[in-house]
């Protein structure tokens, strides 16, 4: 057997074309085919297909080195696995990748002080083995509580990014720092561009160079399909980018560079969610812009008028809850993930924004106007925005389990608590 029967692993380029590692096997022979989406299938001469483990795929690998090696003994099988794998193991292991605790488990997190970031922080704590370590990094100074290690990190200082790694040695990195609100974006583009393609180069190179055996978990943006949304059917990873700004260009382009450093060696898993809310979300966001202005109606403290741009729009809406669980899956199951893999992160139901408000404004026991506002009309608004994410649910058993009117309630009452107002006000 040559290594060339053994198949390699896929990738996904720019329009969703999956390219394959050239096969020599004979046909009656069952061919397992490792694809981007993370899993494998096997082919064979009768048609049929099932599914063959990526883990199953890097045991053929292996085997055919110890076939080809003088002396096919298991401790050169062994080897062979480990060169492979990069992690000191003795055997195989769990298929579906549990952590084996052969290493102490230590994610670093970038811009943990956001909004995600401190939703993700409370998941890790909740699912973590014990002694797993997590070391929050934000680009300003901030506290979280728990057994933390919080540190000042700007991502877009190399080498202050390749000393963090250096000194933390992390078996994963969640890369969540960036500018989320498009408005932002499109005031600092230069800015925009730095952290989010320059500050992720740094951050994938300082991995590959400090930490080659973690995996970095980027959390990118569904919002690169861009002008694909317009035909209006569900978009999965296969979807054409077409980004419309700054914010999604910017974003697809560091997804992108980390596809191509995946066949350089980088363990990545690159996330592209839908839009996503909960409580702390900004103002910037559709959901707590109006949450936030009923709050502060309710308070007495605001004229009883919502000033709102499109309606009309259809968006995915995910609880942030749900979104910092698909990542924290990639966490625990990372052994099953291929490097380079894409997934998205979405509901795969189209809410619409005038909907999203009536729900909000029937929290309110108030009369509550409605008024346009030009200024929060964004020229580029797709009329429909939905995601797929099937591949996400196969692979990593994910499912959001927030119903979205909860949702709706927790921002609500978030907005309540800071404006000091109430329902019935």
């Amino acid at each position: 057997m040559s290594l060339s029967a053994i198949p390699q692993r896929h990738s996904r380029n720019l329009g969703g074309e999956r390219k394959s590692g050239s096969n020599n096997w004979s046909p009656k022979r069952s061919m397992p085919i490792c694809s981007a989406s993370g899993k494998a299938s096997t082919s064979n001469d009768l048609g049929g297909r099932h599914h063959v483990s990526p883990f199953e795929c890097d045991i053929l690998r292996c085997i055919a080195r110890v076939i080809q090696s003088p002396g096919g003994e298991p401790r050169r099988w062994i080897d062979a696995w480990r060169r492979l794998r990069g992690r000191n193991v003795e055997h195989a292991g769990p298929e579906r990748g549990a952590w084996d605790g052969t290493v102490t488990m230590r994610v670093l997190i970038t811009g943990a002080g956001g909004f995600v970031g401190r939703h993700l922080v409370t998941k890790l704590q909740a699912v973590l083995p014990v002694g797993a370590e997590i070391i929050a990094t934000g680009r300003t100074e901030f506290s979280i509580a728990g057994p933390v290690v919080v540190r000042q990190l700007d991502i877009t200082d190399a080498d202050a990014v390749v000393a963090e790694i250096s000194q933390s040695r992390p078996t994963h990195v969640v890369h969540l720092a960036g500018i989320a609100a498009i408005p932002e974006v499109g005031a600092n583009v230069l800015t925009a561009w730095t952290t989010h393609l320059f500050g992720t180069l740094y951050l994938a190179r300082a991995i590959l160079k400090q930490a080659p055996d973690c995996l970095l978990i980027f959390a990118g943006s569904g919002q690169v399909y861009g002008d694909t949304a317009k035909s209006g059917l569900p978009l999965d990873e296969t979807a054409l980018l077409a980004p419309v700004n700054e914010y999604a260009s910017s974003k697809a382009a560091a997804d992108l560079a980390l596809g191509a450093l995946a066949k350089q060696g980088l363990r990545v898993v690159r996330f592209r969610p839908f839009n996503h809310t909960g409580p702390g979300q900004t103002e910037d966001f559709v959901v707590p812009s109006f949450a936030a202005q009923i709050a502060r109606i309710e308070a007495g403290r605001h004229p009883p008028v919502i000033r709102v741009g499109n309606l009309e729009a259809q968006r995915d809406f995910l609880d942030v809850r749900d979104v910092v669980a698909a990542y924290a899956l990639a966490v625990l199951k990372s052994d099953i993930i291929m490097p380079g893999t894409i997934l998205n992160v979405a509901s795969g139901i189209p809410r619409r924004v005038r909907d999203v408000l009536g729900s909000l404004l029937a929290r309110s026991s108030l009369t509550i106007n409605v008024e346009l506002d030009p200024d929060r009309m964004r020229p580029s608004d797709t009329p429909r925005f939905v995601g797929d994410a099937t591949q996400t649910r196969e692979l990593l058993a994910w499912r959001p389990e927030w119903e979205f009117d909860r949702t709706l309630a927790s921002v609500m009452e978030h907005w309540r608590g800071i404006q000091g107002g109430s329902a019935r006000a």
